[in-house]
């Protein structure tokens, strides 16, 4: 009987230590407009990103969602991907995701692929994402960006979970009183 009480509250705690699923939003956003994609759902406050690509602008210039491919070196200002809540407009280097970031720059990558959060603000919007450059005859390429934000059932498993813990240590106190 106390080999079963142990092993429930084993498996509980490890129901309870596992990371909440991501309902994922595919977003493609080419580099031919500024606001070259969106999202059909609402977000609001953190919500993860994994952006992953490239695009060319002045007709050679290659660059991923933060950095210039061939100098790697991180671009400020108008060829990284751009973010807002509402549609966005070129030339605007404050729309820059970096302003959003929650946490540091993620480290240059050859793959052209970065994890980051970003923090969207307290109301649930659509989120608009593109390139703050303001000439796109010569762009080309795009962003693919997978949006997740935790499940609300992944966090009831959580709490559940902790809540077993909790119920077989008083358990266990009980019996031994």
């Amino acid at each position: 009987m106390k080999s079963r009480v142990i092993w429930i509250g084993l498996m509980a705690a490890a129901a309870s230590l596992a990371v909440p699923a991501l309902a994922i939003e595919n977003v493609a956003v080419g580099f031919t407009t500024p606001t070259g994609g969106q999202t059909t759902g609402l977000y609001s406050g953190v919500v993860r990103l994994r952006v992953s690509g490239t695009g060319f602008s002045l007709g050679a210039r290659t660059n991923d969602a933060f950095y210039d491919v061939a100098s790697q070196a991180l671009n400020n200002g108008y060829y990284a991907l751009g973010f807002d809540t509402t549609p966005l407009v070129g030339f605007n280097p404050s729309r820059n995701v970096q302003n959003f970031l929650v946490g540091p720059v993620p480290a240059f990558s050859a793959s052209s692929i970065y994890n980051f959060k970003i923090n969207v603000g307290p109301t649930p919007s659509i989120l608009y994402f593109g390139v703050m450059d303001g000439a796109f005859g010569d762009n080309g390429g795009r962003f693919d960006i997978a949006v997740g934000v935790p499940e609300p059932a992944s966090w009831a498993m959580l709490i559940a979970g902790f809540g077993l813990v909790g119920a077989n240590m008083r358990r266990r106190r009980l019996v031994q009183a």
